[in-house]
């Protein structure tokens, strides 16, 4: 099974993909998903990031300008 996932520093972070496909995407991490610091700040990257949506490419934005890619990962 894929899920949608974002790699800040050296960490995996899983996505609700429920969240991800609404009509406003929402940034919330999947149950067995710990949060990270962000890569520029140093913050908390899921209090301090929301989804982007760019040309209907999401990706996550945290509020220093520091942007994760999401991919689909394998977990399983």
């Amino acid at each position: 099974m894929k899920t949608p996932t974002i790699k800040v520093g050296n960490t995996l972070l899983w996505l609700d993909a429920e969240e991800l496909n609404r009509k406003v995407p929402r940034f919330t991490l999947e149950g067995a998903s710990l949060s990270d610091q962000c890569d520029g700040c140093g913050e908390d990257i899921y209090d301090t990031a929301h989804v982007d949506v760019f040309w209907g490419h999401k990706s996550i934005l945290c509020k220093c300008g520091q942007r994760y890619e999401i991919f689909e990962k394998d977990v399983g």
